[in-house]
């Protein structure tokens, strides 16, 4: 097959941006592919033949809730020895000043979840400037079922903060410090 563009203008918006946004294959033809769009969306999109086509930007976050200076994503079947069909997905958002967790249900497409992980501690407000590296979010599900999430961000002072969050039913987080 010959190389397919998902979305064009995506590249803009993934710069320092995304650990892992996909593809997340449920079968040999269907994926999923998570990423921020050019007007700051967090979206999806899907193929149903192996990647030759993608459907419509679906909206997993808006921009005017999001504007991710980091995300990224961890799908179930990814976790030895489970079967579910959720794609996590954690995201830092500066329009919020928090750190999100959303999940895309792959049986039936939808997304649902949207809660609070941590607000911005220090000032309140998250630094957003060129470069990001500073900004970065991770996701992952342990065996046990449980949902991780490990984060680095800075205020607008600039201090630093680093957390942990576990997760036993992706609603209540519990800061691991």
């Amino acid at each position: 097959m010959a190389d397919v563009t998902i979305d064009a203008a995506a590249a803009n918006g993934l710069y320092n941006r995304s650990l892992r946004g996909g593809i997340f294959w449920t079968s040999p033809t269907v994926g999923y592919v998570v990423y921020l769009n050019f007007t700051q969306d967090l979206v999806y999109r899907k193929t149903a033949d192996g990647g030759a086509n993608w459907g419509a930007a679906q909206v997993v976050a808006a921009a005017a809730a999001c504007n991710a200076v980091s995300y990224d994503c961890w799908a179930d079947w990814q976790t030895s020895g489970d079967a579910g069909t959720k794609i996590h997905i954690a995201y830092i958002s500066i329009d919020l000043n928090q750190i999100r967790y959303v999940y895309l249900d792959t049986s039936d497409d939808s997304v649902a979840g949207d809660d609070l992980i941590e607000a911005c501690q220090g000032t309140g407000t998250i630094q957003a400037a060129a470069g990001y590296g500073y900004t970065t979010v991770s996701i992952s599900k342990t065996r046990g079922g449980n949902l991780v999430v490990a984060l680095e961000y800075r205020d607008s002072t600039p201090t630093y903060f680093n957390s942990f969050y576990t997760s036993p039913d992706a609603d209540t987080w519990t800061s691991k410090t």
